[in-house]
């Protein structure tokens, strides 16, 4: 008798359904079957940076949703969707003056958040107020360890020192704390760093 592989049956049903249930019942119904998981939410475009790489600071700069809206669009979706996390992105979110508040108000709905920044904002005193809040985790770039080239990088001088200096912050803070807030970083790969990944790792 052939030993039974279980999670290798899962996958080929999974597959099965996916191809020949689900992908036709959407395209027919023009309905999704199954509802979003994740909801990226981009409170403004504004951005203090000019990367090469990113056109959204080009955007034309529109009028922002105000917290009160902003707080029931959340709500709606909380209501709609139940289990999901947020991702807040677009321009560098910390350039919105009431984002803690805002941040504060998703995760007391049970949320799970996480946050993209590019990492130039993040004083010792903001890093402690998201050391102590309830996100599950941020974002920064960190697309090489020397900050003259990050300079490089992302086209601006002293963006390299911030940005070590806010991981500094952000890690000092989740040590004190002992927070569960994780701390991760990207790092795109480029003519500038790519025989550095391993110490960058």
């Amino acid at each position: 008798m052939l030993p039974f592989n279980y999670k290798e049956l899962s996958n080929k049903v999974h597959a099965f359904t996916d191809f020949y249930v689900k992908e036709p019942l959407e395209y027919y119904t023009n309905t999704p079957l199954f509802k979003p998981t994740r909801v990226r939410f981009e409170l403004t475009y504004r951005c203090n940076l000019k990367c090469p790489f990113c056109d959204i600071w080009k955007l034309q700069k529109e009028e922002e949703l105000s917290t009160f809206k902003v707080k029931q669009i959340i709500a709606d979706i909380k209501t709609y969707l139940k289990n999901f996390y947020m991702l807040f992105s677009g321009g560098e979110q910390f350039l919105k003056e009431d984002f803690m508040e805002i941040l504060d108000y998703t995760t007391k709905k049970s949320i799970r958040v996480t946050i993209n920044s590019n990492g130039t904002l993040i004083t010792h005193e903001l890093a402690k107020k998201i050391m102590k809040s309830k996100i599950h985790d941020i974002y920064i770039p960190l697309d090489h360890v020397e900050p003259t080239k990050i300079d490089l990088i992302r086209k601006g001088k002293g963006v390299g020192e911030k940005v070590l200096s806010s991981l500094d912050n952000l890690l000092f803070f989740k040590n004190k704390y002992r927070s569960s807030v994780k701390v991760r970083v990207n790092t795109m790969i480029n003519n500038f760093n790519v025989d550095s990944v391993e110490q960058i790792i």
